[in-house]
This record gives C-alpha cells, sequence and structure tokens, in this order.
C-alpha cells in the first residue's frame, strides 16, 4: 500500500485516514470474536484491504501527478505566453506555449480526478468501519438491519473497486 510519510499534504492525509479506516474495521471485526457477526466481518476484510490497496495507488498516482503539473510551471509559462502574444501573436512559440498550458489544463483536471476518487474511496470505508462498529453481535432470530446495510455497503465497495480497476480511456498525452 505504501508509507504515507513519502506523500505530501492532501495525498498523505488521506491515505492516512484510509489506514485509520482499516484499523478501525478490522478492530470492530475482531470485537465480535467468533461470533456469526465476527465472522462475516472477517471474510470482507478482504475487501477492505482491496480499497485500502486502491487508495495508495490512487495517492501515488496523484503526488506524481502533482510533481508532473509543478514541472510545468504553470505561472511562467503563463508569463511567458503573454509577452509572446505581446511580440507576435501567431507565432509558432506562442502557438507552443498554449498548447502547454492547455496541457496544464487537462493535467490540474486529471489531478481534481483522482483526488475525487480518493476522497470517495475514504469516505467509503469509513462508513463500512463506522457502521461494523455498530453492529450488534447478539444471537437473535430477527434480521439485523445494520449487518445487511454494512453488507450492502461492502458490495457497493466491491463494485465500485471493480469500476476504477477498469482501464479508462487516456487523455491526450502530456508533454
Amino acid at each position: 500500500v505504501g508509507d504515507p510519510l513519502t506523500l505530501s499534504g492532501d495525498w498523505r492525509r488521506l491515505l492516512e485516514a484510509a489506514w485509520t479506516a482499516r484499523d478501525a474495521f478490522h478492530v470492530a471485526a475482531a470485537s465480535h470474536g467468533g461470533s456469526p457477526v465476527g465472522e462475516r466481518l472477517e471474510g470482507q476484510q478482504i475487501v477492505i484491504d482491496a480499497a485500502l490497496e486502491h487508495c495508495g495507488d490512487l495517492a501515488r498516482c496523484g503526488q506524481r501527478l502533482l510533481t508532473q503539473l509543478k514541472a510545468f510551471q504553470p505561472r511562467r509559462l503563463r508569463r511567458d505566453l503573454l509577452l509572446e502574444r505581446g511580440r507576435n501573436r501567431h507565432g509558432d512559440r506562442a502557438a507552443a506555449l498554449a498548447r502547454q498550458l492547455d496541457d496544464v489544463e487537462r493535467l490540474r483536471g486529471e489531478i481534481g480526478r483522482v483526488r475525487l476518487q480518493l476522497e470517495h474511496q475514504v469516505h467509503d470505508m469509513r462508513t463500512a468501519a463506522w457502521r461494523a462498529s455498530t453492529l450488534r453481535s447478539g444471537v437473535t432470530d430477527e434480521p439485523d438491519v445494520a449487518l445487511a446495510e454494512l453488507l450492502d455497503d461492502l458490495a457497493h465497495l466491491r463494485d465500485a473497486l471493480v469500476e476504477v480497476e477498469r482501464p479508462a480511456p487516456r487523455a491526450a498525452a502530456v508533454s
């Protein structure tokens, strides 16, 4: 999954939150012991672990994209484009700078998309951990609504992981 300390900013904060949610789910599952509820939660731990791994991938990807964005030096590009347009509005250099700024905007959009995916994943993990912690472990004849809701949430999380793992159409290559 990766060490959150290798990341910075929001990427670190979100990956730490994912680790915390994973640990909280594990503690909740363990608190039910060998009861049927505890066994079902232990069986679902693999979904939470996969979600944590996916969070690590998203956080590293976001950090890498942010590093690429900084390498473009967007402020300098804008300044150079303004100067170049003042000299020769339709020149090749002005067109090249404008294309680079377009690449910067696409890269910003991709960073936003990755951050949003990571935030959703962490939210889903936190929700699953919270619901697992609120389950009752007493054996009764009536179905446990909270357990059913948790299992639905975990199924949703599993489906979201499958959806995200599908290869997305690639944006135009960033120069």
